[in-house]
């Protein structure tokens, strides 16, 4: 779903366009970053199929999902022109925007979810109240290129004005004026981590927090939430023919 008014029709292609475009038969490329290939494509290839079926007039004539391990593959396929639609939170967004020129058209409201924000917790035993509490512990983030994450979690305790290191693992220590952090590469560890003791806090989405149970929540005390942002945007490779574009755009919106 988008903010933008949905326009009527969706612009055609003259029919002599369409005989030479259709003779080229374009194949468009959804791609995601995943470390799970298969849920990925079982995931979009319908979106994918949907898409396709909708932008003969177009040219295309099929379509296909890829996936990248990491931000830097993704960048490096948009570049080469192996994939034309990225859809992902802002900041991967952003990354692979940057190194690549993609443009965002639209805004995605994934699972009915317009925006969100992010939780930094720790358990209630802890005697934490704020953010301040806590230098000279370790805090949890997910990985290195999610938005609510990692990169809004972590923009709000600099702003704090705490010195942020990595840690090799949960078993260093961070130094007496920083704020040690290391990944946990999933959100059910994220928690897990918390509750174990591993970590003295953690940062989550508030839409994984509100899933928690009430009895896991009670145990919990929130010390901070950021500002919230959309959910994910939709970026197009900078190099697709504009006129696709603008249809890709009316089909979203019109979905």
């Amino acid at each position: 779903r988008s903010q933008e008014p949905t326009p009527t029709e969706a612009p055609t292609t003259a029919p002599e366009e369409v005989s030479q475009q259709s003779t080229d038969g374009k194949t468009l490329v959804v791609a995601e970053i995943s470390d799970d290939p298969g849920k990925s494509i079982r995931t979009f290839q319908p979106f994918v199929d949907y898409l396709t079926e909708n932008l003969d007039e177009q040219g295309v004539v099929g379509g296909e999902v890829q996936v990248a391990p990491d931000l830097d593959t993704m960048v490096e396929m948009m570049v080469n022109g192996e994939v034309d639609i990225f859809i992902d939170s802002l900041y991967p967004a952003l990354i692979v925007s940057n190194g690549s020129g993609a443009q965002p058209i639209l805004r995605r409201w994934k699972d009915g979810v317009e925006e969100y924000h992010t939780v930094i917790f720790a358990q209630q035993s802890s005697g934490f109240s704020s953010v301040e509490d806590l230098v000279g512990q370790t805090i949890a983030f997910e990985e290195e290129f999610s938005t609510s994450g990692y990169l809004l979690p972590s923009a709000y305790l600099i702003d704090a004005g705490l010195n942020l290191v990595e840690l090799p693992d949960t078993d260093t220590a961070p130094e007496e004026d920083t704020v040690g952090y290391v990944f946990t590469n999933d959100d059910s560890n994220t928690l897990q981590w918390v509750i174990s003791g591993l970590v003295s806090a953690a940062a989550t989405d508030i839409e994984s927090y509100n899933e928690m149970s009430e009895e896991t929540r009670d145990s919990l005390v929130i010390l901070a939430e950021t500002d919230p942002i959309p959910r994910q945007v939709v970026l197009v490779n900078d190099d697709l023919d504009e006129d696709l574009v603008t249809a890709i755009s009316v089909i979203l919106q019109a979905m």
